[in-house]
């Protein structure tokens, strides 16, 4: 019985005799930053434009090669976008039904397949 006794008193995180913290709190998992529940990034810059399609509204910014890091995948020709290349950005101005937000379904296109549904 006393071994039993002396085997909880060890699995009890010692205290530190400066400050009463746990030696193991500083080890905790880190926590992760949440972003605030209105975006961080504005869903409309003022670079962008809106452009009426058969399908909807769409808030199009055009990319530069400096500013794409990613490598994407176009939905209009289903090829990869490689880093550095100039594309365009394109959401619905208005939601999908099952969406949370309209920019939660952004796709990346290459130019020539943005302008070529048109």
């Amino acid at each position: 019985m006393g071994s039993t006794f002396r085997r909880c008193i060890r699995a009890v995180p010692r205290v530190r005799a400066a400050g009463g913290v746990p030696d193991d709190y500083h080890r905790a998992v880190p926590r992760r930053r949440r972003r605030p529940s209105g975006s961080s990034r504005p869903a409309f810059a003022p670079g962008d434009e809106v452009e009426r399609r058969r399908s909807g509204d769409w808030h199009v910014r055009r990319l530069t090669g400096a500013s794409a890091t990613k490598t994407y995948t176009c939905p209009g020709c289903h090829r990869p976008i490689p880093p550095a290349t100039p594309h365009v950005l394109v959401w619905p101005v208005e939601k999908a039904l099952l969406s949370a937000d309209a920019i939660d379904e952004r796709r990346h296109w290459h130019r020539d397949c943005w302008q070529r549904l048109a």
